[in-house]
């Protein structure tokens, strides 16, 4: 099996979920296999779907069936190239409900070369707390003379912090993170989630 590339995928593709789902419930151990195709690409799934340990940034979203047991597996694409990690499912029953989620094959590449060269995935971290404009009083954002309608208010910033080196500080108004339009501090944490230790960030700033 080779590997794909994951930033060539399209909506509709065919995929394909290889694993053992229930492995532990069936006596026969062989793999099996489920077909569907590319939901969706690039999805954020909150915390609450993961049980609140962690952010899945940039998932596949995909209808081929994933249950318990074939997580971990490769999702292939048509021409038997691994273009994901079979990760987690959504369901409110426990089983496939086609809505089934995978790390990209070029996410995954990276954090096991960060595994292998450092034995862990090293966590970027921009150093700095924000609270979004919208739940900020009229009054505070009048003394503040904050005039965007939208951003995350720097509230706190570690004073060794990239961030700061750089010269953000309290008070300053994140617009906007590598292009990306900010209106909440989780907005920002997908981002951070995303990038790798030496990824270039340009922060806009009101």
């Amino acid at each position: 099996t080779k590997m794909g590339d994951s930033n060539d995928l399209y909506i509709g593709e065919w995929v394909i979920a290889i694993g053992n789902p229930f492995g532990t419930m069936i006596s026969d151990p062989q793999p099996s296999v489920s077909v569907g195709v590319v939901s969706a690409n690039h999805r954020r799934v909150r915390r609450e779907v993961g049980g609140g340990e962690r952010l899945y940034q940039d998932m596949i979203q995909t209808d081929a069936a994933i249950n318990p047991g074939n997580s971990g597996g490769p999702l292939v694409n048509g021409l038997g190239q691994v273009i994901g990690i079979n990760t987690m499912l959504f369901s409110q029953s426990g089983g496939d409900q086609g809505l089934g989620f995978a790390i990209p094959i070029n996410r995954a590449r990276r954090v096991a070369e960060e595994i292998i060269q450092y034995g862990r995935r090293r966590n970027p971290w921009f150093g700095f707390r924000g609270e979004a404009i919208n739940s900020v009083t009229p009054g505070m954002l009048q003394q503040l003379d904050i005039r965007v309608d939208s951003g995350v208010i720097v509230t706190e910033i570690v004073r060794t912090s990239p961030a700061y080196q750089q010269g953000l500080d309290v008070g300053d108004v994140i617009t906007a993170v590598n292009g990306e339009r900010v209106e909440h501090p989780l907005d920002i944490d997908f981002i951070n989630w995303d990038l790798f230790i030496g990824d270039p960030v340009t922060l806009e700033v009101d």
